[in-house]
């Protein structure tokens, strides 16, 4: 419930934050990021392939709210690849054409096709809680922090069972 309260608090206040961008090296936020979830999911982890194509772009965006939409697309990547047999996560970056496009791939449990719409919803989820446990606003979260930052934030699934990229675009300055 306190994780649920703490996201409804951060979806509903994004569009109000001052934000506070500054020259980050996404690549370093994303191996913290994932360094520290490695103490959330301690054996499950130790059998993931995490991979950075490296380096990974530097950008300007406000470091916290890097940091949250990085932890939410990596805890969702671990936990569609929980099931499988070798969990792959792979995050990958470049600039082209004034804008940084980060994406975060996994090879988990995908997303059915119809279900794709809904996916940036608040309390939307495609998948049972069961299956995938989380409050349903993570990438509701996602997309608006994106937007504040003049950027957004799409998916990519061949559906259910086939693997899952996010991909993010926002605007160098």
């Amino acid at each position: 419930m306190k994780e649920m309260v703490e996201d409804v608090s951060l979806y509903l206040t994004a569009d109000e934050m001052e934000l506070q961008p500054e020259k980050i090296s996404t690549e370093t936020l994303t191996n913290d990021i994932f360094n520290q979830l490695k103490h959330y999911y301690p054996d499950l982890l130790k059998r993931y392939r995490f991979t950075i194509q490296s380096p990974l772009p530097d950008c300007y965006f406000d470091p916290l709210l890097f940091r949250q939409v990085m932890t939410n697309l990596l805890s969702n990547a671990v936990k569609a690849t929980r099931s499988v047999d070798h969990p792959q996560i792979q995050v990958t970056g470049q600039k082209k054409d004034g804008t940084v496009i980060l994406a975060v791939k996994d090879n988990g449990i995908g997303i059915p096709l119809q279900n794709r719409e809904r996916l940036f919803e608040l309390f939307k989820s495609v998948h049972t809680r069961d299956r995938f446990p989380g409050t349903g606003a993570g990438l509701a979260i996602v997309k608006r922090i994106m937007e504040r930052h003049e950027g957004s934030v799409s998916v990519e699934s061949m559906g259910e069972g086939r693997g899952t990229t996010f991909t993010l675009r926002f605007p160098l300055p």
